[in-house]
């Protein structure tokens, strides 16, 4: 991590943000679901719509077709040009 600090301006004052550990990874993947745009880029295309679908969170991956789930994926997005993006 950056040992640059992180502001927050509120009420016109600068406030600054620390980090803070997640209780659980549940509570973080619930947020990266919920808003997606914190992801670095937000797409693929690189055309400022940064806009993803959450397909899925915790997608499980076989290592053959009809096998058994082997791998997860944490979320599963399609940006705006249908492009996969894996949060693994």
């Amino acid at each position: 991590m950056s040992d640059q600090p992180i502001y927050f301006i509120r009420s016109g004052e600068g406030v600054v943000l620390h980090p803070t550990p997640y209780k659980t990874e549940d509570v973080f993947q619930e947020l990266l679901a919920r808003y997606p745009e914190v992801l670095a880029g937000g797409n693929t295309a690189g055309d400022g719509n940064s806009q993803l679908l959450l397909v899925q969170r915790e997608m499980k991956i076989p290592t053959e077709y009809g096998g058994s789930a082997v791998f997860s994926l944490d979320h599963l997005f399609l940006d705006a040009q249908a492009i996969p993006v894996i949060v693994g």
